[in-house]
């Protein structure tokens, strides 16, 4: 099934099996005899440069990937980079590098639990009984990692030794080396790519109006992307300070101000001498930022900010609509005042608003129900 292997970062979802024929007359390009392994990385972006590089076709500058056969074959990868961001209709932000021996994650959002529910995988039966006994509390060891209600904000792993990725070494002392050239690898991938994975969806489309995400990646005025690395923390490994991530809410870009947020998402409870100036984010023009800052006030026991959220529920943009069905169902019994918006939403022209508010409801019903 498709639980912790497609679409997850570990390589039961990225490492896929490559196998290349080369008939006679091709013999001249192949790396190896017939029946050889060849341990080279390869990403998924490097099959259209090698496909023209053997067709003998320049390769534009734009591309990414790196051709591995033919004669614009480049210099082998020393990493390969993959990228989770929203699926379907659930949102998460992590991104991967790895090399010939470790894998490196960094989960940006690290308060969202790996076992959200997501209404395409839990129709796998594995999934809904793994889901069924983490609820029991009958998971523990590896199993239960999956269940937990967060995830580590660094995850570093020895493939040789462990292929299927238990043991995190990230607070390891003595792989403090690998983690700090990993997360500097993964750093510079993001910015070459001018990785767009930092601006909320809604803003994405908000920004684009009617470019390309591609030159709305490349327009540093609406995408401020050093800024938005500084205030997530991508090269220290974790969100900078409290103090700067309070600094960011009054950043001139509504991104960094949704990210300075999540940041003081990850801060722990006692540190509440920043909620004013989170509280004044619940007027932000942007909605990303509003949603982003209700959650915020809502988790540390402001249960007023919850209507905020609430109104964007109804927000004309799809997006804003679907970033706010998601935090709402999260909170799960205490969105009981919404269950009738929640109800409305089944109607969604989204589908991925419907599903969210499918779950929504069916959790709300079932909570609502008179205990007889």
């Amino acid at each position: 099934g498709m639980s912790r292997c497609k679409r997850w970062l570990y390589d039961s979802g990225l490492h896929v099996p490559l196998i290349i024929r080369f008939p006679e007359q091709f013999q001249d390009v192949a790396p190896a005899a017939p029946g050889a392994i060849v341990d080279r990385l390869v990403g998924f972006v490097d099959f259209g440069p090698t496909v023209l590089s053997l067709a003998g076709v320049p390769i534009p500058e734009v591309m990414q990937g790196r051709a591995f056969l033919g004669p614009q074959a480049a210099a082998p990868r020393q990493y390969v980079y993959a990228g989770r961001d929203r699926m379907d209709e659930r949102y998460d932000c992590s991104r991967a590098v790895r090399d010939a021996r470790y894998k490196y994650i960094r989960n940006l959002m690290p308060h969202l639990s790996r076992g959200q529910f997501q209404e395409y995988m839990y129709h796998m039966p594995s999934m809904q009984a793994w889901a069924r006994l983490a609820k029991e509390g009958r998971l523990e060891g590896p199993p239960s990692l999956f269940m937990q209600d967060k995830k580590p904000v660094e995850e570093l792993y020895d493939l040789e030794n462990d292929p299927y990725e238990i043991n995190n070494l990230a607070t390891d002392p003595a792989h403090v080396e690998t983690l700090a050239r990993m997360r500097t690898a993964l750093a510079a991938w993001m910015r070459e790519t001018r990785d767009l994975g930092l601006l909320p969806e809604s803003e994405m489309h908000i920004r684009a109006k009617d470019r390309s995400f591609y030159e709305l990646a490349r327009d540093p005025d609406n995408y401020p992307l050093a800024d938005l690395m500084t205030i997530t923390g991508i090269t220290g490994g974790a969100p900078p300070a409290p103090d700067a991530l309070v600094a960011g809410l009054s950043h001139s870009d509504a991104a960094v101000r949704h990210w300075a947020l999540i940041g003081l998402r990850q801060q722990p409870a006692e540190i509440q001498d920043w909620l004013d100036a989170v509280r004044k984010c619940l007027g932000d023009p942007s909605p990303a930022v509003r949603i982003a800052a209700a959650d915020l006030l809502y988790q540390h026991g402001q249960g007023d900010a919850i209507h905020v959220l609430f109104r964007e529920l109804k927000n004309s943009d799809e997006w804003v609509r679907l970033q706010a069905a998601n935090i709402a169902d999260l909170m799960g019994p205490a969105a009981r005042p919404a269950l009738e918006t929640f109800r409305r939403l089944l109607d969604d022209d989204n589908q991925y608003v419907v599903r969210v508010a499918r779950h929504a409801v069916n959790v709300l019903e079932e909570t609502d129900a008179p205990s007889s």
